[in-house]
């Protein structure tokens, strides 16, 4: 039976395994990235952080709240992959004193994936959240995600002008009224909408016939404070879909874009 690479090793089990060295991949990382990996099993700290300098970060490891202040003293993390589970202060005591402190990234770890958690991780500041047990790409995905969206480049995007000063945006027969945050059908009904998806579809409507990036829409979209990471863009969208569109199997309005994300590809009318 064939072995799993090192990018398909999954993390967070008892058996997990350091993967063999590798030379760095050039032109992955910014040069100068420091990750800082906290997390009180020792080996998975070596797993993630051999695998993440293989990458071509700069990898520190801290088993504690104080080792983490250690490491930090000495010089500042561009992200933090934060165990929650810890001897000591909790990582979620301490996530919320990074984002005090810096304006670096914070990705949580946990053994637990529900919405307890996770809701927990954002009020406190975490960009990410993943649990355990996890593949080391989908880490690296993650950890690359969060970097690119901290970054001084990653700027929000601008809405078109004729949009930007719109508070009615209408399109197949719908019309998003944006000061009282409501949707209405071509028969005057209101379209329910929770405030995520209302966030998502005003940046469709802001950006038609574009294609976004999850990253962007994540910069872009009010609803990530409430529990939007990358992963759950999909879940939201595909609500969307079910209450836009004619045929959700058959999008016509919000469209997937391979290998990038989505498009609004409908024209829209502002007033």
């Amino acid at each position: 039976m064939a072995q799993p690479t090192s990018d398909q090793r999954v993390v967070g089990r008892t058996t997990a395994m350091p993967p063999k060295p590798r030379e760095p991949r050039g032109g992955v990382a910014h040069a100068g990235e420091h990750i800082l990996v906290v997390d009180d099993d020792p080996q998975i700290r070596e797993v993630i952080g051999d695998y993440l300098s293989a990458e071509g970060f700069k990898v520190s490891q801290a088993g504690d709240g104080t080792a983490m202040q250690r490491v930090l003293e000495a010089g500042p993390a561009d992200l933090v992959i934060l165990d929650v589970q810890l001897p000591g202060e909790d990582g979620l005591t301490l996530a919320a004193r990074l984002r005090r402190e810096s304006q670096g990234g914070i990705i949580m770890l946990s053994r637990k994936d529900d919405l307890v958690d996770r809701v927990a991780g954002l009020e406190v500041g975490a960009d990410d959240y993943v649990a355990k047990p996890f593949e080391l790409r989908e880490l690296l995905a993650r950890v690359r995600s969060v970097l690119r969206r901290r970054r001084p480049d990653a700027a929000p995007l601008a809405a078109t002008a004729d949009h930007e000063a719109g508070r009615k945006l209408r399109f197949a027969g719908y019309e998003l009224d944006r000061h009282a945050r409501l949707l209405f059908a071509a028969n005057g009904q209101p379209v329910e909408l929770s405030a995520g998806e209302f966030d998502l579809l005003a940046i469709f409507l802001d950006h038609p016939k574009r294609a976004l990036t999850r990253d962007q829409i994540l910069q872009n979209v009010r609803g990530r404070e409430a529990g939007m990471f990358d992963r759950s863009i999909d879940v939201q969208v595909g609500r969307l879909r079910r209450k836009i569109e004619v045929n959700p199997r058959r999008p016509e309005l919000i469209k997937t874009v391979r290998s990038v994300g989505y498009m609004f590809d409908m024209d829209v009318q502002s007033g």
